[in-house]
């Protein structure tokens, strides 16, 4: 399940990254300049600090869909809207900055940008629900994602300030 989870995020993912970069490249600069990525990094790290909700839906994937439909279809459908960061509980600016970032640099790295993300993003979630077993009910093995929610977005606000600091300075 895990699997189809990750392959369906990373597709949707590096879809959104694709249209994104292909439209930029008809309507915006070349690129952007390594001082503006720092800028858009640095803002999103600002942000992130500050508790500032970034813009998304602000909601989980449908309860619906695991009565509904079978277990690996349900792990395609929330890996595809979970490989879109705003169509979920986005709770960090990062998508937002590699949004933006990847789309300047063209589709297929704003492709690539938005697979990792994805990628990221369910490697997190399998981490962070790591230690919940199937005999916890789902209040409990939530409360464990939202205890270890605060740690990875200072993680991701680390690793993209090292990011931008390195472009900057490229």
């Amino acid at each position: 399940m895990a699997v189809l989870l990750g392959a369906s995020g990373a597709l949707t993912g590096g879809l959104v990254g694709l249209v994104a970069g292909a439209a930029w490249g008809g309507v915006g600069p070349d690129r952007v300049a390594p001082l503006v990525v720092a800028a858009i990094a640095g803002l999103a790290l600002l942000a992130d600090l500050a508790g500032v909700r970034p813009l998304a839906v602000g909601k989980q994937v449908p309860q619906a869909w695991g009565r509904l439909f079978g277990a690996r279809l349900t792990a395609v459908l929330y890996g595809a809207r979970l490989g879109v960061g705003p169509l979920t509980i986005l709770r960090t600016w990062t998508w937002w900055a590699a949004f933006v970032v990847g789309a300047s640099l063209g589709p297929w790295p704003s492709a690539a940008i938005g697979a990792a993300f994805a990628l990221s993003r369910t490697l997190t979630i399998l981490l962070a629900g790591w230690g919940a077993t199937t005999g916890l009910l789902m209040r409990d093995r939530m409360g464990a994602l939202t205890t270890a929610e605060p740690t990875v977005v200072r993680a991701s606000a680390a690793v993209l300030a090292v990011v931008a600091v390195s472009t900057a300075l490229a």
